[in-house]
């Protein structure tokens, strides 16, 4: 199964034979959960490791600025 939304879902099999005997599994629950925000994750990474070196930078050109 493909495209199902975030969130609980459940599903039931019936199914016939060409003699029509009818048979039905039982109901199971599964969920579907939120996918990882990982543009978010690098985005915050790459924003950090930035400042960072922007920060030490700074520090350094201004102790040797001479």
């Amino acid at each position: 199964m493909t495209g199902l939304s975030t969130g609980q879902h459940k599903i039931t099999v019936y199914a016939n034979d060409s003699s029509g005997n009818m048979g039905v599994s039982e109901t199971v629950f599964f969920t579907i959960p939120q996918p990882f925000p990982i543009i978010t994750v690098v985005a915050v990474s790459v924003a950090i490791v930035v400042a960072v070196v922007a920060g030490g930078l700074l520090v350094y050109f201004k102790k040797h600025k001479r």
